[in-house]
């Protein structure tokens, strides 16, 4: 099945072999753009394809005409896209063109034949930017190729992609992105999955790039790529972590031939935003195997593990998203089960689509610019008695409360609050509608103790976001303190990010001593630590509180404009130092009220960024996360982790900075977590995160971007660390 994605008309062929050398049956018909899915007219008949069918591998696709035209080529009636068919006959290829929409084909030329070194079974045809159309081949001579047409099917040439050699067994897919950069996704002769690209139509190739290391791939099967707007493209692909020749049917078993020890194949893609430069590569499906044990593409010749055969494909959707379509061989009992007796080998219709990651299609620029707001509470679980319990995610409405508007909203900045639960746990906080298929947390506690933390996160569905607690239930009140707007939006202020600068220590000399119950203590931002001295709105700090006397919280505001009503930005529990990232107004000279409702407590004050008129705009992503040292090894004192950030995960090479959940665990001794742009790190020390056992701390971080990366400073000893990027900055 193909469908145009400008003109919406979509056309299926299904293979007529019986007899051998009829033709496909192939009807079309036309989505129009007036509803997503409709409506759609009747499926209108065809020829079919203009060539004889052959045993398999028959493909569509389509697209414009190239611009140069052959006489008595293009369209001849209403519909002005060219669609193409392509077939083959286990040893020739045919590929025919229809002028009229579908109804009809003209038999063009082969596109490769025996005298060219080529195998007869070829991917998916596709149709490039400038009308080009390309076939790719898995054997040609000593590597695979790219049937190129300029033409509109009247000729191919032949084009081999340099440095890969003859595929163990399937068949390789090509794609064009609108700029015209070729992707060309294959597997090498040892199994590898691996993508070449071209900037020059197929004519000359970078080396290729293997997707599959990252993961630890020893086995790949079926790659099917699609790209999108310029330089980005994603690969689908079955993959195995267990070496060793997947064709026979001992591959992945026990000794004794009962069990599965290994040989599990799942559904992975890989993604690149950077024109290939760089792959991000993931498994999708990683509690529901594709595949257990022996995947045989030796054809007729398998006497087993030929079930999946090699019908998958990949598309994109108009909004951006992957489309893939699969067959899943492992279903039922064996998608939790290791027995082999378990393994049907099944050979059923999955039908996968992207929800988080970075698009296809780059989304419509969001204004990304800040509108601060007098705090005000959204939601209080305490008052209706409602905690959020584990395995019951609550939504919650963030546009059209406390102050954000009912439309042109990107994402929200709230405070999150968790008082005194029952259990150790974590808070997450997503979009509604596009929760991170791995888990990424806001707010880490400990039993018994209120914990708070700042959190950006994007507007989902319905102008909603979702909350979920880990384990048990937990009490949460959400405290909005401002909004981004979208791209409807013209007003707000845009953001600063800075090296981190402290411009407040009660402890030190002349730092005031100690903020006192319930007393205002004045600290003047402006024209201090990288902030001018005008034009600013708003500042973005980490505030730090030490040597409490008493269980309290700090509250933070612009001078003379005290809520009626308190707020607390972060809450303080004597022994112990606790950081939270601020964002607030500036009042009169520039400056922010500072108060602790009980007892006293040392404050220190890092600047992170400002707002004002011009500078960054913010880009919200559905949370996903970057660094997970508890797989890898600990952020010591000896020597600082460099992170980075740009051109993955979403994060495009462009950005100026990122907006980050960062969370220690498991210190070996009390110590502050320092976070800075790589290659700028700030004297004197600065912290996010302090840390005074193994249990968890989160903080927020808006840093700026030092090549691309961030970098970790514990002060002594060793910390895991977690990042979820929640977002990042952009000119």
């Amino acid at each position: 099945m193909f469908t145009d994605s400008q003109t919406g008309r979509t056309g299926v062929s299904q293979l007529l072999a019986n007899p051998l050398g009829a033709n496909s049956i192939t009807q079309f018909f036309d989505t129009t753009a007036t509803a997503p899915a409709g409506p759609q007219t009747a499926c209108q008949p065809s020829q079919g394809g203009g060539e004889l069918s052959g045993p398999d591998h028959q493909t569509l696709g389509g697209g414009v005409y190239p611009k140069v035209l052959p006489a008595g080529v293009g369209p001849t009636g209403t519909y002005k896209h060219a669609f193409y068919y392509c077939s083959q006959a286990i040893v020739a290829a045919f590929c025919s063109r229809s002028d009229n929409g579908g109804t009809s084909f003209v038999t063009g030329a082969p596109p490769y034949t025996t005298a060219d070194g080529c195998g007869g079974l070829h991917g998916h045809v596709r149709v490039g930017p400038e009308g080009n159309v390309y076939l790719p081949n898995k054997s040609c001579g000593a590597t695979q190729a790219l049937a190129v047409t300029t033409n509109a099917a009247q000729s191919w040439t032949l084009k081999p992609v340099t440095g890969t050699t003859v595929s163990d067994g399937s068949d390789p897919s090509v794609a064009a992105d609108r700029a015209g950069t070729v992707y060309f996704a294959s597997v090498s002769s040892a199994g590898k999955p691996q993508v070449s690209v071209s900037g020059d139509k197929g004519n000359t190739w970078k080396m290729p790039i293997n997707i599959g290391d990252s993961a630890g791939i020893a086995k790949s099967v079926y790659p099917e790529v699609i790209a999108g707007d310029a330089g980005r493209a994603t690969v689908a692909f079955v993959g195995s972590t267990t070496p060793g020749d997947r064709n026979l049917a001992p591959y992945g078993k026990s000794t004794d031939g009962s069990t599965y020890t290994g040989g599990t194949f799942d559904m992975y893609t890989s993604t690149t935003v950077d024109g290939g430069a760089s792959w991000h590569t993931q498994d999708i499906t990683p509690t529901d195997p594709v595949q257990r044990g022996q995947i045989c593409t030796n054809g007729t010749t398998c006497s087993a593990g030929r079930n999946l055969l090699d019908f998958n494909d990949i598309t994109v959707d108009k909004t951006g998203h992957a489309v893939i379509a699969y067959s899943d061989g492992c279903t039922a009992a064996c998608v939790t089960s290791t027995k082999v007796a378990d393994n049907k080998q099944t050979s059923a219709g999955v039908i996968g689509r992207q929800i988080t990651g970075p698009l296809l299609f780059v989304p419509p620029a969001a204004s990304g610019r800040f509108h601060p707001l007098t705090p005000a509470r959204i939601l209080d679980t305490r008052t209706t008695a409602s905690p959020v319990t584990a395995g019951a995610d609550r939504q919650v409405a963030v546009t059209g409360v406390g102050g954000v508007p009912t439309t042109g909203v990107s994402a929200v900045v709230l405070n999150a609050t968790v008082p005194a639960p029952a259990l150790a746990g974590y808070l997450q906080v997503y979009p509604l509608g596009a929760k991170p298929a791995v888990a990424t947390s806001n707010v880490n506690w400990r039993p018994g103790r209120n914990q708070a933390n700042a959190v950006t996160v994007a507007v989902g569905t319905g102008g909603k976001i979702g909350l979920m607690v880990a384990v048990g239930k937990a009490d949460v009140a959400l405290d909005v303190v401002g909004w981004y707007g979208d791209a409807t939006d013209s007003a707000g202020d845009y953001y600063h990010p800075s090296i981190p600068a402290r411009i407040l220590d009660t402890r030190t000399s002349g730092g005031g001593g100690p903020v006192t119950g319930s007393q205002e203590r004045t600290l003047v931002v402006a024209g201090r630590g990288g902030v001018p001295a005008a034009g600013v709105s708003s500042v973005v700090m980490t505030l730090t509180a030490v040597n409490a006397t008493a269980p309290a919280y700090v509250e933070v505001y612009p001078t003379g404009a005290r809520p009626s009503r308190p707020k607390s930005n972060t809450d303080v529990v004597p022994g112990q130092v606790v950081a939270a990232l601020v964002t607030s107004p500036l009042g009169s000279n520039g400056s922010v009220q500072l108060v602790v409702n009980k007892g006293s407590a040392d404050l220190v004050a890092d600047v992170l960024g400002y707002y004002s008129s011009a500078g960054s705009r913010y880009v919200p992503l559905a949370p996903r996360r970057v660094l997970d040292t508890r797989s890898s090894s600990p952020v010591s004192s000896s020597s600082d982790r460099n992170v980075p950030i740009a051109r993955l995960n979403g994060v495009p090479a462009s950005a100026t900075g990122v907006i980050v959940n960062t969370t220690g665990v498991n210190a070996s001794q009390p110590l502050n977590l320092e976070v800075y742009p790589t290659g700028s790190k700030p004297s004197p020390r600065t912290s996010v995160l302090n840390q005074q056992d193994p249990m968890s701390v989160a903080d927020l971080v808006m840093m700026p971007l030092g090549g691309g990366a961030i970098s970790l400073s514990a002060s002594n000893g060793q910390t895991d660390v977690v990042l979820d990027v929640m977002g990042y900055l952009t000119p």
